[in-house]
C-alpha cells in the first residue's frame, strides 16, 4: 500500500502538472506540448528496452548483492540505448512538436530522468529497499506542479512552452541525481561478472529482453499512436484540443495502471498455476465492472458541471462531449484487453499475446492514418476505439486456445 500510494502521488502531480500546461497553454503551444509529452513516453519506454522484465523476474528473492550487481550491468546497457535513441527523439521533436534548440535540450534531459524513474518503479515492486527512491520522484512531481500551481490557477496567460519544459527539466536533473546518490550509498557491493564490452554486457541484454521489449513498445505505442497520428497530420491547434481530451482520459488509464492493473498482476499470475481460467476470467471481469462503473461516474459527473454551468467550461477550453465519450470507450475496451492478456500472460502464452498486438497494431496504423487524414482529431479517436476492439477480439481468441487448467 505503501507503494501504491507513493506512486498515486507522483502520477497525480505529473498528470496535474501535464493538464494544468496543456489547458493554459494557447492551443499551439499546447499541440507542442502534447506532442513533446508523447515522445518523452515512448522513448522513456525505448531507452529502457523493457530490461526490467527479466531483471525481476530472475532476480527477485536473491541475495541483495546480486540484485544490485544485475541493476548494475543495466546502466551501460541504458546509457547505450540514450546514445543511439536521442538523435532520433530530437529529430522527431523538431519536425512534430516544431521546438527550438533550447527547448530540445529540455526535452531530453526530461526523457532520461523519466527513464530512470520508471526503472526506479519497477525495481522497487520486486525489492523493498529501492522504494525510498520512489518518493523522490513523487517528491519531484509535487515541487514541479507546487511552483506552477499558482499561474495555472490565477494567471495561466504567464506560462509559456519553455517555462514549462525549463522546469521540468531543471527538477528533473535535481531528482535523478539524488536518486543516484541514494541507490550508490545503498547499493551492496558483489563482484563483477566480467569486464565491460558491447559484446558481452550491450547485445546479451538487447536479446534476453528483445521479446518482452516487442511486447511492451507495440501494446504502448497502441496507446500512444493516435497522439502520433495527430501530431502528424493535424495543425498545432487541433492537437491542442486533442491533447486536452486525452489526457484527462489517459491519466485515468494510468491510474487503472497502478491502483488495479499492476496491484493484481503478481495475484493473478499467482492463482494462474492452480486455477482454471474461469476463475480467473470471473475475478477480473468483477475488477473491470468496478473501474468502469467509476470511470463512467466521472464522466457524468464532469459533464453534469459543465451543464449546470451552461457550457461555459467546455466554450472555454474548446471541450466537446463526444470526442471525449469515444475516447473513453476505447480507453474501457483497451482495459478489458489488457485484462485478458494479464491471462495469457500468466500461462507463459507470450508469443500469442505478441502477435494479438501486432496484428492490431498494423490494422490501428492504417486505420490511423486514414481516419485522421479524412476526419481529423475525430478520426483519431476512433481509429483509436477500434484498434482497442481489434485488440480484445484477438486476445480473447487466444484465451480461448488455452487449456482450462494449467499443465
Amino acid at each position: 500500500m505503501y507503494l501504491i500510494l507513493v506512486k498515486l502521488i507522483e502520477v497525480v502531480a505529473r498528470g496535474c502538472f501535464i493538464a494544468g500546461i496543456t489547458y493554459s497553454l494557447p492551443l499551439n503551444e499546447a499541440g507542442q506540448f502534447g506532442i513533446t509529452q508523447t515522445l518523452i513516453g515512448v522513448f522513456a519506454l525505448c531507452f529502457g528496452w523493457e530490461r526490467h522484465v527479466d531483471v525481476q523476474r530472475r532476480m527477485v528473492g536473491d541475495p541483495e548483492p546480486s540484485f544490485d550487481r544485475a541493476v548494475m550491468a543495466a546502466l551501460p546497457f541504458w546509457g547505450f540505448n540514450y546514445l543511439a535513441m536521442a538523435p532520433l527523439f530530437l529529430a522527431l521533436n523538431w519536425a512534430m512538436a516544431r521546438l527550438d534548440v533550447a527547448q530540445l535540450a529540455m526535452a531530453l534531459v526530461i526523457v532520461i530522468s523519466e527513464h530512470i524513474a520508471n526503472q526506479v518503479y519497477q525495481m522497487s515492486l520486486v525489492n523493498r529497499r529501492y522504494r525510498p527512491l520512489v518518493a523522490l520522484v513523487a517528491a519531484k512531481n509535487l515541487a514541479v506542479l507546487a511552483i506552477v500551481a499558482p499561474d495555472m490557477l490565477f494567471a495561466p496567460s504567464r506560462l509559456t512552452l519553455t517555462y514549462a519544459l525549463g522546469l521540468s527539466a531543471a527538477l528533473s536533473a535535481v531528482s535523478t541525481l539524488a536518486i543516484a546518490i541514494g541507490w550508490l550509498r545503498m547499493k551492496q557491493n558483489a563482484p563483477h561478472e566480467t569486464r565491460f564490452s558491447l559484446a558481452n554486457r550491450i547485445w546479451p541484454q538487447h536479446r534476453a529482453s528483445f521479446t518482452h521489449f516487442r511486447i511492451g513498445i507495440v501494446a504502448f505505442l497502441m496507446l500512444q499512436y493516435d497522439r502520433l497520428a495527430v501530431g502528424t497530420f493535424a495543425s498545432l491547434s487541433e492537437a491542442g484540443i486533442y491533447f486536452r481530451h486525452v489526457l484527462i482520459v489517459f491519466f485515468a488509464y494510468q491510474l487503472y495502471t497502478i491502483a488495479s492493473f499492476n496491484r493484481i498482476t503478481p495475484v493473478i499470475f499467482a492463482a494462474a498455476k492452480q486455477e482454471p481460467i474461469r476463475q480467473l476470467i470471473g475475478r477480473l471481469r468483477r475488477e473491470f465492472i468496478r473501474l468502469a462503473a467509476l470511470a463512467v461516474a466521472g464522466m457524468a459527473f464532469a459533464i453534469g458541471v459543465d451543464l449546470a454551468l451552461g457550457g461555459a467550461i467546455s466554450a472555454k477550453y474548446h471541450l466537446r462531449y463526444g470526442l471525449a465519450l469515444l475516447l473513453l470507450v476505447g480507453t474501457l475496451i483497451r482495459v478489458a484487453a489488457d485484462f485478458s492478456g494479464m491471462i495469457v500472460n500468466a500461462r507463459m502464452r507470450e508469443a500469442a499475446l505478441l502477435r494479438a498486438q501486432l496484428i492490431a497494431f498494423a490494422c490501428g496504423a492504417i486505420l490511423l492514418a486514414a481516419l485522421t487524414f479524412a476526419l481529423g482529431i475525430d478520426g483519431a479517436a476512433t481509429a483509436s476505439a477500434l484498434t482497442s476492439g481489434i485488440y480484445l477480439l484477438l486476445v480473447v481468441r487466444a484465451l480461448r486456445a488455452i487449456p482450462e487448467t494449467h499443465q
